[in-house]
């Protein structure tokens, strides 16, 4: 079975992966539905391994190194969805600090992982994952440790 984070044509990748060090952000984007309308919170659900129609084992993010929360909202709009794109106006981009992740939530490991000639998804060498499961205990920790960076609009 193909790996369907690579296309079949392998090409040489241009950006090395990185160790992810303490210091640092990780950008998420998170869909209006994925908000409390009333508190502005992400429903703890929002923090789920990606894709849902499978057995993810990561949650994807983009590390502040290599990206911004302006960019990493675009980047939503070059994501699949059904016979189209995600809009990123449906959109927010919230960030978890790197050191929080590492020393709060250690059944998380953080790799990352840059995207190139991907299958279906936009060139990205910010891309990293948030790799474990993410249990009840996992996503109440990073409901303490999120910010907000661009707010979704709502979801009325």
């Amino acid at each position: 079975m193909a790996d369907k984070s690579k296309k079949i044509e392998d090409s040489e990748n241009l950006w090395d992966t990185k160790i992810i060090p303490k210091k640092g952000l990780l950008y998420c984007f998170i869909h209006k539905n994925d908000v409390n309308p009333d508190s502005k919170e992400p429903y703890p659900g929002a923090f789920k391994n990606t894709p849902r129609n499978e057995t993810g084992v990561d949650l994807s993010s983009d590390w502040d190194k290599y990206s911004t929360p302006k960019k990493t909202l675009e980047r939503v709009g070059k994501h699949p969805k059904g016979d189209g794109f995600k809009n990123p106006d449906d959109y927010g981009v919230l960030h978890l600090p790197i050191e929080k992740i590492k020393s709060n939530t250690p059944s998380q490991e953080l790799e990352h992982n840059p995207l190139q000639n991907h299958e279906y998804l936009p060139d990205n060498q910010a891309h990293t994952k948030i790799i474990g499961d993410k249990t009840t205990k996992v996503r109440e920790k990073f409901m303490r440790m999120f910010k907000w960076e661009i707010l979704p609009p709502d979801n009325n």
